[in-house]
């Protein structure tokens, strides 16, 4: 009853640490989809800002504008890349924990497992020792008998002489 207790604790733990775990992956998501929302806010702004500068101009101010833009759009690709690196990361150190918890408890169930062995091997030395005590006792106990009745056949033996 105690180890089904105990079992149904780590279940429970491990249910409650995957839903936290999700939870913070959630998180971090939403705060890098923030994080990537502001950067393409500060391109935009920055691109309309240079095109309104450039308004009227030439082909070189033109051509400014166009490289600004291309800049603009590398940071917002950069960013979306430095976000997805985030959640690897965070995903790669969740399996890492997971793994090591699933070692523990492989190591845990490795233990339980050689210490039932000892308990079985112990118990089957018990059980040895019991039958060999017994063939003792029925030998001895015959022994006693054979004895009882050689006494008594004497005993009869005397009474008739």
């Amino acid at each position: 009853f105690a180890e089904r207790t105990a079992e149904l604790a780590k279940q429970a733990a491990s249910i409650k640490s995957g839903e936290a775990v999700k939870a913070k992956r959630d998180a971090e998501r939403a705060h890098a989809t923030l994080d990537e929302r502001a950067v393409q806010l500060r391109i935009l702004t920055e691109t309309v800002e240079a095109l309104q500068a450039s308004a009227g101009s030439g082909d070189r101010e033109q051509r400014i504008v166009t490289l600004a833009a291309q800049a603009a759009t590398a940071r917002a690709s950069e960013a979306a890349l430095e976000r997805r690196c985030a959640e690897l990361s965070a995903e790669a150190s969740g399996r890492v924990t997971r793994v090591a918890d699933l070692e523990k408890q492989l190591l845990e169930a490795e233990r339980g497992a050689n210490a039932a062995d000892t308990r079985a091997d112990a118990a089957c030395t018990r059980e040895a020792l019991a039958c060999d005590e017994r063939a003792a006792a029925r030998e001895e106990s015959s022994a006693v008998g054979e004895e009882a009745a050689a006494l008594s056949r004497r005993g009869d033996i005397a009474q008739d002489a």
